[in-house]
């Protein structure tokens, strides 16, 4: 991996953990207010259960994308490969490890789904 990808890799972990962060204090900066303006009933997504569950969606959904991206990488590699076993054999492995990623990810998007929807009520 060369030096620059540890940058990037670091700084959008650091975007998206300061999202979460912004999202999760909204409700001590007036975002209450602009809810009701808006329509919203106020306090319907400040709840400690509300938040995990955005932030597990989000990281959910984060890793989902990367596994897609994955995927998509091990398919160019496959048809770049022009025939070369050892290439071929590695976008298959690569193939193969975003796919099963991918089924686990949705599965565990669709277990927390159901449990905060249980534990919530809505």
């Amino acid at each position: 991996m060369k030096p620059y990808y540890k940058k990037i890799y670091f700084f959008t972990l650091l975007l998206f953990a300061l999202n979460i962060t912004n999202s999760a204090h909204a409700a001590l900066y007036g975002a209450d207010q602009a809810a009701q303006t808006a329509g919203i009933p106020p306090g319907s997504q400040t709840s400690v259960v509300a938040i995990v569950a955005n932030i597990v969606s989000a990281g959910l959904g984060l890793i989902g994308v990367l596994f897609f991206i994955l995927t998509v990488y091990g398919g160019i590699t496959w048809m770049v490969a022009r025939g070369n076993e050892e290439y071929t054999k590695r976008a298959l492995n690569t193939i193969m490890a975003a796919v099963i990623g991918l089924i686990i990810v949705v599965a565990a998007y669709a277990i927390t789904q159901f449990v905060f929807t249980s534990i919530t009520g809505s």
